[in-house]
């Protein structure tokens, strides 16, 4: 039935691989066994990791001190460019594009800092690219990797605390991670591993699929 399914593709919305000459008869055979085959578990990343991918293009100190165009940083909006790995910044006024950055790959949210200066970003790959939308054309000044498959970032908004964390969750590593807000620096790892509350049964990959302040 595998073999139907990837040759012949469903009403659901997946193509015939093979009705598309895409895929010889051999080639969905061996794609039929190989979906077959347990997915091997994916490699960790921790805080040596984090810290390697970690990057700070612009510093805080180079960094304007006061909003350099004529946005209405009220009206912007953040809009995903799934397949490309990037995102478009458009003028909710005029409905015009500011520009279009790189970034992870599908980014699954765009969060606004409390500010309302930076925007943070994370790809469904775990990329979080923290934007400053007072730049004279809004750009990325730091990026950081926190997993190999995450969903959510915020930044705290609490009276006192505004936007000086970052949060982030991840898929996998089944965890979410505190950064500093203004550079992403990864501060500590909370993994989401242990027991469920209920049954008290071992669950090795509890995902963090959503945060919000």
């Amino acid at each position: 039935s595998l073999k139907i399914f990837v040759g012949y593709g469903t009403p659901g919305g997946m193509p015939g691989f093979g009705t598309s000459n895409e895929m010889s008869g051999k080639d969905i055979d061996i794609m039929a066994r190989y979906i077959q085959h347990p997915a091997p578990t994916p490699p960790e990343w921790g805080m040596k990791e984090m810290k390697a991918s970690w990057k700070v293009l612009i510093p805080e100190s180079q960094r304007p001190k006061k909003q350099m165009n004529k946005l209405n940083l009220n009206n912007v909006f953040s809009v995903t460019l799934r397949d490309s790995g990037e995102l478009a910044l458009i003028d909710g006024d005029s409905k015009k594009i500011i520009t279009i950055l790189k970034t992870g790959f599908a980014v699954h949210i765009s969060r606004i800092s409390k500010s309302g200066r930076y925007l943070y970003t994370t790809g469904r790959d775990g990329l979080i690219n923290l934007i400053d939308l007072w730049m004279e054309t809004p750009q990325t000044v730091a990026t950081i990797r926190t997993g190999s498959d995450a969903r959510s970032i915020d930044t705290s908004k609490y009276k006192g605390y505004e936007d000086k964390i970052a949060i982030a969750g991840s898929y996998w590593p089944p965890a979410y991670v505190l950064m500093d807000g203004f550079t992403l620096e990864p501060k500590k790892i909370v993994s989401t591993r242990g027991y469920t509350y209920d049954e008290q049964e071992y669950h090795p990959e509890p995902r963090v699929a959503s945060i919000v302040a």
